[in-house]
Parts: C-alpha cells; sequence; structure tokens
C-alpha cells in the first residue's frame, strides 16, 4: 500500500476483508502472520485514526466501500500470507 501503513496493519485488513471471524484467535494470527492479538488492537486503533476504519458496535469495517473493494479484488488478489 504505502509507507503509512505497516505490515501488521495490511495484515490486519486483509483478515479483516476475508472474513476471518475472530480476528484474535490464535489460528486466525497465525494464517495471517499478525504478531498478537496486541497488534490486532493497535491496528484497529491505528486505522480507525486514520478514517481507515469504521468501528460500528464491536464490528469493524473499511469506510470506503470502493477502497475495500480495490483491496480485496485488486492488491490482494494474488497476496499470500
Amino acid at each position: 500500500m504505502d509507507e503509512t501503513h505497516t505490515t501488521q496493519q495490511v495484515r490486519f485488513l486483509k483478515a479483516l476483508l476475508d472474513g476471518a471471524g475472530s480476528l484474535t484467535a490464535t489460528e486466525v494470527l497465525k494464517r495471517y502472520q499478525i504478531a498478537s492479538a496486541t497488534s490486532v488492537a493497535r491496528s484497529k486503533e491505528a486505522l480507525l485514526k486514520k478514517d481507515i476504519l469504521d468501528k460500528n458496535g464491536t464490528a469493524y469495517s473499511l469506510q470506503d466501500p470502493l477502497f475495500a473493494y480495490w483491496l480485496k479484488h485488486i492488491y490482494f488478489k494474488n497476496w499470500r500470507v
């Protein structure tokens, strides 16, 4: 993406867009190579501050549907975790 997003934030976004379920579950952290549940919390906080994410109750989603589409279908298309 760019230098303003950490590797952990990008991996978090990939897991979120894949509908990975509990993003702090051990198997999700391993599959997406996310360092820890703390890293997930930091990524959420940073992406909320950058106006990338929206929070609705306990659910998170990307604010911009076009950006979400681009990430899922273009950026992550051949991306391997």
